[in-house]
């Protein structure tokens, strides 16, 4: 279930995220030859942000499967989902002054600056790795997520699902960024923050293991059973 929410996210978000790296989105080196070229290029960028996710969960998955005791595990899952739901509701300006490292944020914009000049296929593909690590409320929702599946491959796939949900748009906003209205851009924003909120729910109810099948499954000596088992 945590992994349609974290697409809808995604989806749903990209609007968002194209408001982030719009910048970046809309500056992409475009002197291509061809069309099909500049749509590669463009699956490229957008391939090494999904990359960038999918190592990013990779890591913080592994951090989660160090608690892999079922009983702390189920309070990792309640924290996160708690987490999730607070970051989404604190104020932007609050969020922007806490998460924002712009000492760590510097290094990666001047990294993207020299690709730009490179415009071949492996600078397109760089480029979008290094946008990926940018902080971004969208990923640090997805992050909490891969944190509590307390698992490295599932908090990469977590994670890698997350990024496939904004690559649609993504993809389309910088081919053609210009038939993306303010108010398309508006209405979907409204989304993102009750999607946010509906997957850090779905985590606290997977921590209280209340024996609902599928949501709330009930851990038993390791192995998962729901209600209907008993």
């Amino acid at each position: 279930m945590e992994y349609t929410a974290l697409f809808l996210i995604g989806l749903t978000g990209s609007l968002h995220c194209l408001g982030m790296c719009g910048p970046i989105v809309l500056a992409l080196p475009s002197q291509d030859k061809s069309p099909s070229v500049l749509f590669l290029n463009r699956i490229l960028y957008n391939s090494g942000r999904i990359l960038s996710y999918a190592l990013i969960g990779f890591m913080i998955g592994f951090i989660g499967s160090k608690l892999d005791v079922i009983k702390f595990q189920d309070y990792v899952s309640i924290i996160a989902g708690a987490a999730i739901i607070l970051f989404t509701i604190i104020p932007a300006n609050i969020k922007n002054k806490t998460f924002f490292n712009y000492r760590f944020i510097q290094p990666i914009n001047n990294g993207i600056r020299k690709l730009f000049k490179q415009n071949t296929r492996y600078s397109f593909l760089f480029i979008g790795v290094l946008n990926g690590f940018l902080p971004c409320g969208l990923i640090y929702v997805a992050a909490a997520a891969a944190f509590a599946s307390a698992s490295i491959y599932k908090g990469a796939l977590l994670m890698a699902i997350f990024g496939l949900g904004t690559f649609p748009l993504m993809l389309l906003a910088s081919v053609a960024a210009k038939y993306i209205s303010k108010d398309l851009r508006s209405r979907f924003n409204k989304l993102v923050p009750v999607l946010a909120i509906v997957v850090g729910v779905i985590f606290i109810l997977r921590g209280l293991n209340l024996g609902i099948p599928f949501i709330s499954p009930e851990l038993i000596k390791g192995s998962v059973h729901s209600c209907c088992t008993k």
